[in-house]
């Protein structure tokens, strides 16, 4: 499990590369396989790793020691970046289930909206290093926000069209109908099958009436001479 988990990990800068490179084949991928919500928390942690480590060392310090309300302020730390995936992935998500039409899936399309979200991430992540580099600058964090939000505008268009590529729902949903069989293509008409070596006697289609042959007669006085009992 853990080495299931690290593997997957490992794997986030691949996927985000491919989904900069080939986005269509990356959105086919994550509605196939899924994954996309699980890459948008996971950079929510990378997050906070890469760019509020000194926050991040004092709330972690603070919960070793006694100072009170130090947890609170270290899972304040990981909300806040959370909040500002979800102002992305949430709108997305609305977006793509309604114009996915009979094609929505509400998980598949979550995932497809999580998916949206390293663009965002990127953006606001160039924005940050800028400012640990050169000082922060009024209106940086403003830019990087319209234009994340322009990039996943993009890739919710290109996920829009991966959705509605999906079989319909209900032609899914409807069971296939039986095979038939012998007993089903016979039809509904009179069983006409007998043992073998039985006798029906013919029957007049105008009257109704059974109409015994003289053959059938024979064969009856026959019968009846053969069971008879012997004269003393």
């Amino acid at each position: 499990m853990a080495l299931s988990t690290l593997g997957t990990l490992l794997g986030l800068p691949g996927r985000v590369g491919q989904l900069a490179t080939a986005p269509d084949e990356a959105l086919a991928r994550v509605d196939a396989e899924g994954g996309g919500l699980r890459d948008a928390l996971a950079l929510v942690v990378v997050a906070v790793v890469a760019f509020r480590l000194p926050e991040l060392v004092q709330a972690v310090l603070a919960v070793a020691g006694p100072t009170s309300g130090a947890f609170m302020r270290l899972v304040a730390l990981f909300a806040s970046e959370a909040r500002h995936a979800a102002w992305f992935v949430l709108p997305a998500a609305v977006i793509i289930t309604f114009l996915a039409r009979d094609r929505r899936d509400a998980g598949r399309d979550l995932d497809l909206a999580g998916a949206c979200y390293p663009a965002a991430f990127i953006a606001a992540g160039i924005e940050r290093a800028l400012a640990a580099a050169i000082g922060p600058r009024p209106g940086w964090s403003g830019l990087a926000d319209t234009v994340g939000a322009l990039a996943v505008a993009v890739l919710v268009w290109r996920a829009v069209r991966v959705a509605r590529a999906r079989p319909p729902a209900r032609a899914a949903s409807v069971p296939a109908p039986p095979e038939p069989t012998a007993a089903s293509t016979r039809g509904n008409g009179p069983n006409t099958s007998r043992p073998v070596g039985s006798s029906v006697p013919d029957t007049d289609s105008s009257s109704g009436v059974a109409v015994i042959t003289p053959a059938e007669k024979m064969a009856t006085a026959v019968i009846a001479t053969a069971t008879r009992s012997p004269v003393r």
